[in-house]
């Protein structure tokens, strides 16, 4: 069964879309689904994404995770995404990586 049509609360709805492929606590699983997209599928999360930054980040600014509620930990692990998606987005946008640069299966998540 997906949970494609589960509202998750807390979440703005432009950011609904995304919560199931995006907001995941461990960066393994970020850079994942990162690796696994598109680029037009980055834009447009980072692009919905940064249409919330600010509110979203005032949200849950200055408290640990621990702290935050479930609800609020979801909006954190998609803000570390639309972060961790910044660059790529930023840098080579809609079209992606070039030949140049080193596949992103070499990197390893730290942590």
């Amino acid at each position: 069964m997906s949970d494609e049509n589960v509202e998750h609360v807390g979440v703005p709805s432009r950011l609904q879309p995304f919560v199931e492929k995006w907001a995941h606590a461990r960066e393994a699983e970020r850079m994942a689904a990162r690796r696994n997209s598109s680029p037009q599928e980055r834009v447009e999360f980072y692009q919905a994404l940064l249409a919330e930054f600010d509110h979203l980040v005032e949200r849950i600014g200055g408290r640990k995770p621990e702290d935050l509620s479930e609800e609020e930990r979801t909006v954190l692990y998609l803000l570390l995404a639309g972060v961790e998606v910044s660059q790529m987005v930023e840098v080579f946008g809609a079209a992606g990586m070039g030949p140049e640069v080193f596949p992103e299966e070499r990197f390893e998540a730290l942590m």
